[in-house]
């Protein structure tokens, strides 16, 4: 029975480190005008990196919904795009 436990543990841990993609984080931030903020975030995999432009609703105090986003660059080489 600890065995079973055991490779059902194991394939599961497998599974979601196989699914597992690199965090998009933000790196910068702008209201568009007063119920609106644009973000641009970016999520880097190994040597390439993906840019995202993010757009939420903003209500009065200040919390977020109905965001959409939108990839607008995908696999950029560091190597090529700065040097």
């Amino acid at each position: 029975m600890k065995t079973r436990m055991f490779v059902l543990a194991a394939f599961v841990m497998a599974a979601l480190f196989a699914t597992a993609c690199a965090p998009k984080v933000m790196t910068q931030t702008r209201f568009t005008n007063n119920t609106k903020v644009a973000k641009l975030l970016t999520r880097k995999d190994g040597e390439t990196y993906s840019r995202y432009l993010q757009v939420c609703d903003v209500d009065a105090s200040g919390a977020e919904s109905n965001c959409k986003e939108t990839m607008i660059l995908d696999n950029i080489n560091n190597a090529i795009a700065f040097n």
